[in-house]
């Protein structure tokens, strides 16, 4: 959705509906809203009164939402520059976060042998000997046919790391989700002919290679991740890694998203994805706009019994 003052889009916000029971259900904005504002200053600025005033325009647009979906609470979780103080417009800090709220980001301007030199040694050292493995790493457009292979992997990843899955229509829809500005695609990692690691990756903002021209622009997220235990040796997901950092540096990207990192909940991936180098970037984290107080303290404590 957007809000609109006269004539130019000034706020944009993806709204998901999440249902819950009783008919009830939560609004969630992920790494949102964005405002005009943010990325091109109109000329003579805006001050925050008016900037305040783009804001609560579009709070109302939910609130409205609100009163058709049966929403209990207004979810956000807002990127890193967020350029509001949230408690200010009536938000809670939430007990329940959705995206991660730290991340790692490499950066895609640097040349290959400067990101090289920027990893920890034992990283690079573990990309050296996949490829004296002789790892394979191919890189596919993702469709159906892949999918069966990558959730058998994300399945026996789960199992062994402790994490859950989203349903199979989340993937699927994943794997069928591509625009003009938005593709994902799956990096296989191959041994003595059998794929024993892949990653998903998003590419957002169109960044592409036609002929000799890089157009540059956007990011590549990784966003999962799946391993065999087979073959642990071979240190295969190092050089998955370093090809999808190679290829989303040729394709004109500017940044390379690890997408989540935490010491307390997942040390041994946060210490693999730190190897690589790169900045941490820290998010504010989510916040809840409650519609209805005591709906709102009943879901907050049959999430912690369930």
């Amino acid at each position: 959705m957007w809000y609109k003052d006269g004539d130019e889009i000034q706020a944009v916000a993806l709204i998901i509906r999440h249902g819950l029971p009783f008919g009830f259900s939560y609004l969630y904005c992920p790494r949102g809203p964005l405002f005009n504002f943010q990325f091109s200053p109109p000329a003579g600025g805006f001050n925050f009164q008016k900037k305040s005033k783009i804001f609560e325009g579009l709070l109302e647009k939910i609130k409205e939402i609100n009163a058709e979906e049966k929403a209990i609470f207004f979810k956000v979780e807002p990127e890193a520059d967020f350029p509001f103080n949230l408690s200010d417009f009536g938000f809670v800090k939430s007990e329940k976060e959705i995206q991660p709220a730290e991340t790692v980001i490499l950066d895609l301007t640097k040349t290959e042998e400067e990101l090289l030199a920027e990893m920890k040694s034992k990283t690079r050292y573990n990309i050296n000997l996949a490829e004296r493995k002789d790892i394979k790493i191919t890189q596919q457009a993702t469709h159906n046919s892949q999918l069966t292979t990558f959730l058998e992997l994300l399945k026996e990843t789960a199992e062994r790391e402790g994490f859950r899955l989203h349903p199979k229509e989340y993937y699927e829809k994943l794997f069928a989700a591509h625009s003009p500005n938005f593709s994902v695609e799956l990096f296989l990692a191959e041994y003595n002919g059998k794929t024993i690691a892949a990653h998903l990756l998003v590419f957002f903002g169109n960044p592409a290679r036609t002929t000799d021209v890089v157009q540059s622009g956007g990011q590549a997220v990784y966003l999962h991740g799946a391993s065999s235990r087979e073959h642990k040796e071979t240190m295969a997901p190092y050089l998955l890694h370093w090809e999808a950092i190679k290829q989303a540096k040729n394709r004109g990207c500017l940044i390379y998203d690890f997408w989540g990192i935490s010491e307390k909940k997942w040390p041994g991936l946060t210490r693999f994805k730190k190897g690589f180098g790169g900045e941490e970037k820290n998010y504010p984290g989510a916040f809840d706009l409650v519609f209805a107080q005591f709906w709102y303290w009943v879901y907050n404590i049959v999430r912690k019994i369930i």
